[in-house]
């Protein structure tokens, strides 16, 4: 099968995660995949790029010549499947369905309105919140990642969850040749992802510092991750607050005892959290929607708190002894993770809507192992 992912650019966010999780997986090396970005990448899925069954189209912006590229490789190539992620690569899919018969598919990654709202001012949320459910109407395989986000929607849509590859028999610990700063302290809170409003470090922070200042054995608190509060966080930094830049691979750096922390506002179906659920962390989550589904799929190993310090505090102890000992039945963890969240359940899904092919053209049946011997040319 020949199918073409389509992202505003291929970064460490969500959506670049998802597609490149699912790319990955061995089920999908038969495939011939392309991913093609309108504004470029950086070099966080470089290892991606490198394999051999991915080609990578830069369409240069959101211009009629991108469109007009676009739809000329994607009847070239045969594309089979376009799946798009995205405002822009949205509306462009819906926009090419009059040039190419390619079964169109995309993922809705969040509480759309609600995520339009938090990050831009009002004339922008009123003018993007419609046209972009106006193209999710003209494409005709939605997948949501979470109950949460399916609810928002006025339209039919299937739930994929995001996942990842489950690192079986692995707990967290400290690898031999990765020092991290406070490392002999009792326990230590971990968090990966994006420094920006919607995450609400902030509130974190807040609550180790303050935890720090109460007792006697202090929790250091380790971030992974950049973003545009990153300077605005940095001036709460206290001895036991680290900020630890990104890292692709955070979760190998999780200490064994440590708990993942995710204190969002909104989500969506955090990947930061199903990554640290998979290494066998346990994790403290705010009180939203895609969280407490997170905590309905695993067992054992994930507590919901409030937005208060007493409500967080509380959920440290339900995780951990009276010498902060983290205390959970890993095994539960892993086997509930296994059957709802690893990156086989997410390449089950979205293999399963790609069969619905909307053309009986033969040409689309060409092999794979031609397109792939195009891999090196120039595009």
């Amino acid at each position: 099968m020949r199918i073409l992912y389509l992202l505003p650019k291929l970064v460490n966010s969500g959506p670049s995660n998802v597609v490149a999780t699912l790319i990955s997986h061995r089920e999908m090396t038969a495939h011939d995949i392309t991913v093609a970005t309108f504004w470029g990448k950086d070099d966080s899925h470089d290892n991606l790029l490198s394999q051999q069954h991915v080609n990578y189209l830069p369409l240069g912006g959101v211009n009629f010549r991108a469109i007009r590229r676009l739809v000329k490789y994607v009847k070239a190539e045969n594309i089979e499947v376009v799946h798009s992620h995205g405002l822009i690569p949205d509306i462009v899919s819906a926009l090419i369905a009059m040039w190419v018969p390619s079964l169109r598919v995309t993922t809705i990654h969040c509480d759309i309105k609600l995520s339009y709202q938090m990050e831009y001012p009002w004339f922008k949320t009123i003018t993007y919140t419609p046209l972009h459910f106006l193209a999710l109407r003209m494409i005709p395989n939605r997948a949501v990642v979470s109950h949460s986000v399916q609810s928002t929607l006025p339209f039919p849509t299937k739930i994929v969850r995001n996942g990842v590859p489950q690192q079986l028999g692995n707990e967290p610990s400290q690898p031999a040749n990765v020092k991290l700063p406070n490392e002999a302290l009792a326990l230590t809170l971990v968090f990966a992802g994006r420094l920006i409003k919607l995450k609400n470090v902030e509130f974190i922070i807040d609550c180790v510092n303050r935890f720090n200042q109460e007792h006697k054995q202090a929790i250091t608190f380790n971030i992974f991750g950049d973003g545009e509060n990153e300077s605005t966080l940095k001036a709460q930094q206290s001895e036991q607050i680290n900020f630890l830049g990104f890292d692709e691979d955070f979760s190998s750096k999780i200490p064994a005892n440590a708990l993942f922390v995710n204190a969002s506002f909104t989500e969506g179906m955090p990947m930061a959290v199903i990554e640290a659920l998979a290494k066998g962390a346990p994790c403290l989550l705010s009180n939203i929607e895609p969280h407490r589904e997170i905590a309905s799929c695993i067992t054992s190993g994930v507590v919901i708190f409030d937005f208060t310090y007493d409500s967080f505090v509380a959920a440290i102890e339900k995780l951990t002894n009276e010498n902060q000992q983290v205390t959970v039945d890993r095994e539960a963890l892993a086997t509930s993770f296994s059957e709802t969240l690893s990156d086989k359940q997410m390449v089950n899904g979205y293999l399963a809507l790609y069969q619905h092919t909307p053309t009986s053209d033969p040409s689309l049946a060409t092999s794979t192992q031609a397109h792939s011997s195009n891999k090196n040319r120039d595009l």
